[in-house]
C-alpha cells in the first residue's frame, strides 16, 4: 500500500514538474488532476507571497474579500476565464503562473 502511494506520488510529481514552466496551451493538455494540483500549488504560493508583500511592503498583489478562500477549482475557473478573454492577445502562449497572477489582480483589485 505504501509503495503504491509513493509510486503514484512519484508519477504525479513527474507530470507536475514537467509543467513547471507550462504555457496555458500546454497546461490545458494535461489531465484534470494534474492541472488542478499544479494550479492549486501556484495559487497557494501566490497567496503566501501576497501575505508577505502586505506584511513586508504594506502593499498586496491582489485583495481578496474578507473570509473568501479559493480552491483549486476556483483558481482553474479564474485562470481559464481570464485566458479566454485575452486569447487574441496571446494568453495561450503565456506561462500559467503569470496568467493566474494577472487574473487574480484583475478579479480582486486592491483599493488604494
Amino acid at each position: 500500500m505504501v509503495f503504491r502511494i509513493m509510486a503514484g506520488a512519484a508519477i504525479l510529481l513527474t507530470f507536475v514538474s514537467g509543467a513547471s514552466a507550462a504555457t496555458f496551451a500546454s497546461w490545458k493538455e494535461k489531465n484534470q488532476t494534474v492541472r488542478e494540483v499544479y494550479v492549486s500549488g501556484l495559487g497557494e504560493g501566490m497567496s503566501w507571497a501576497n501575505v508577505s508583500a502586505n506584511s513586508d511592503l504594506g502593499k498586496s498583489l491582489y485583495c481578496l474579500p474578507p473570509r473568501l478562500g479559493l480552491s483549486g477549482r476556483n483558481y482553474i475557473s479564474i485562470l481559464e476565464d481570464y485566458a479566454e478573454r485575452y486569447k487574441s492577445a496571446g494568453s495561450y502562449d503565456q506561462e500559467v503562473a503569470l496568467l493566474l497572477l494577472s487574473a487574480l489582480q484583475e478579479m480582486f483589485p486592491c483599493k488604494d
